[in-house]
């Protein structure tokens, strides 16, 4: 795959879209059409990467085109491969097609497979933001992981393709496929979901302003000692101790000032004392007990 020879066409002018086309075009990529629904994000990304044409509609996909970037919504991949699958004016077999789902497969794909394209599915591992401008958008999908689903002969375009962002690539299996994304899910949003948790919380307690700045230190160490030894080796907390009593305070105050985060607290709770009974820092009883005061007050939380 040489960016020379490569004349790109997107399709779907969203935030991934965008992104990985301007960290190609920075790279020297050629780009021919960049098609949406929405036509001024279709024309705002054709400006930025200099391509040829814009359009909403499909069937203008530039004749010329090598290289298709589908960075459409997941539920719609499979119905734009098809209605590409049946223009007339596409060389298919010199075509290497690629979507950026990280939960559906190359199978979304496979109307294009079947007239002869090369298919990948190349999933950036990473969080993007309408909030970034164009620079920091380039270095969010550069120096970072993608997550590949293909067959093993186009492995060599997944690695050239990660090369020109300077990232590497992780061979996904096709029906690892949903944990894969499953992993990334909690990895990005469900961490969002806990931050949100903390800054509610704050508000109640009058630390809404600096909040930010008070567990900034706490998370940041969480995570690098997580990432640095295991999640197991660097747990702590009242579940790690088997503090009853603690758990018990946190669960009646959950009741009396916070119920809306009481299911989630016990929930959390239940996963966090398998990692306390793996790191055998709690014994088989303390587990049974701190469990059972947890289902119970996660019935309650559902009623509350």
């Amino acid at each position: 795959m040489k960016k020379n020879n490569c004349k790109i066409s997107v399709i779907g002018a969203g935030k991934v879209g965008s992104a990985i086309s301007y960290a190609l075009y920075r790279k020297g990529f050629n780009f021919l059409t960049v098609i949406d629904k929405n036509l001024n994000k279709a024309s705002r990304l054709k400006n930025i990467v200099k391509a040829k044409n814009f359009s909403d509609d499909i069937k203008k996909i530039g004749s010329e085109t090598t290289f298709l970037l589908i960075t459409t919504p997941d539920d719609v991949i499979y119905s734009v491969a098809s209605q590409i699958s049946k223009l007339k004016n596409i060389n298919f077999e010199n075509l290497i097609a690629i979507q950026t789902s990280g939960v559906h497969s190359t199978d979304s794909l496979r109307p294009l497979e079947l007239k002869g394209a090369r298919v990948l599915s190349f999933h950036p591992i990473q969080t993007l933001t309408s909030k970034l401008n164009k620079l920091k958008i380039y270095d969010s999908v550069t120096n970072i992981y993608f997550g590949v689903e293909t067959r093993k002969e186009n492995y060599s375009i997944a690695k050239t393709l990660a090369g020109y962002l300077n990232s590497k690539v992780i061979f996904v299996k096709k029906e690892y496929k949903p944990l894969y994304h499953i992993a990334c899910v909690f990895a990005s949003n469900y961490i969002i979901t806990q931050l949100n948790a903390i800054e509610l919380l704050a508000k109640k307690i009058k630390m809404q302003k600096v909040w930010k700045h008070a567990f900034k230190p706490l998370i940041n160490a969480s995570v690098t000692n997580a990432l640095y030894y295991t999640p197991t080796e660097v747990l702590t907390g009242p579940i790690e101790r088997g503090d009853v009593k603690t758990l018990q305070i946190h669960i009646e105050n959950l009741k009396n000032f916070a119920p809306e985060f009481l299911e989630f607290y016990c929930a959390s709770g239940i996963e966090t004392l398998k990692i306390a009974l793996k790191k055998k820092s709690i014994n088989e009883n303390k587990f049974s007990k701190i469990k059972k005061l947890f289902e119970q007050n996660i019935s309650v939380g559902k009623k509350l």
